[in-house]
């Protein structure tokens, strides 16, 4: 076995054959494969919800971890139209998750695949997308603004989600991206802090493993991900830190002075 660089050469007038066609598959699932090698089973990119300018709530494309297996969505595909969020039903929780399909062949293709499923109540064997409180003409939000909104019931709860990483299982990259504002306002960050700040800027889901690190409580293996979430609050709105202080130039400084004196 030997490190290789393969190409198809293309000639006028031949046809593709079994080999050429075998080495262009081969190509672009070895690339997603070594890519994600490390990885642990999950969401690897994307799957994330949004609203179209019709407010039909939409699953963005992404890729999915399973088995060892990738599974790809290439599409925008619609969960809920506008008119579905307006027929009576009762209000309680709704659970949007991957089950997982019966395999089949397709012109020679094999095809394994899973299909979203809305429920009552999440289905064992199941992948968890999000959850929300099912009320009549009251779409939930998917645009989260700050990172209550995670835990909050009139959002799509995605906290609960898992995420494939090098370091194994981790939580939904919002996290580090709404705790963005909090940590502006600190002049200085511990190293937990400085590794969420900067998951947030690449928008990239944070490992259990560093969190568990930065809360200090082997314990909270044994929490939901909602009960993970309030803790890192509550670390990071408690924690001693000084605002930070504008230093004006010593030439304004002294021009502010002069006026002050008139």
């Amino acid at each position: 076995m030997s490190i290789e660089n393969r190409k198809i050469i293309f000639e006028r007038g031949k046809i593709l054959n079994v080999d050429m066609l075998k080495e262009l598959q081969e190509s672009a699932e070895d690339y997603l494969r070594i890519s994600y090698y490390s990885y642990s089973d999950g969401i690897i990119e994307g799957l994330n919800f949004k609203y179209d300018k019709s407010d039909n709530l939409k699953l963005t494309p992404g890729i999915l971890k399973y088995n060892e297996e990738f599974y790809i969505l290439r599409n925008e595909i619609t969960i809920k139209t506008k008119d579905d969020f307006k027929k009576e039903r009762r209000e309680g929780n709704l659970f949007l998750s991957l089950i997982p399909e019966v395999s089949k062949t397709e012109n020679s293709i094999e095809i394994k695949s899973f299909k979203v499923d809305i429920s009552e109540e999440l289905i064992k064997e199941s992948i968890f997308l999000g959850s929300f409180v099912d009320r009549v003409n009251y779409p939930p939000k998917a645009d989260y603004e700050k990172i209550e909104n995670l835990n909050d019931k009139t959002y799509i709860n995605i906290v609960d989600r898992v995420y494939g990483t090098i370091y194994g299982e981790a939580m939904t990259p919002w996290i580090g991206k709404l705790l963005l504002d909090r940590f502006m306002k600190k002049t200085t960050l511990s190293p937990g802090e400085m590794y969420f700040f900067n998951r947030g800027i690449e928008n990239k889901p944070i490992p259990k493993k560093f969190i568990l690190e930065y809360l200090g409580n082997t314990d909270i293996e044994n929490f939901l991900c909602g009960e993970i979430l309030s803790k890192i609050l509550d670390k990071v709105e408690n924690r001693n830190y000084v605002e930070k202080v504008v230093e004006i130039p010593k030439e304004e400084k002294r021009k502010k002075e002069w006026e002050s004196e008139w």
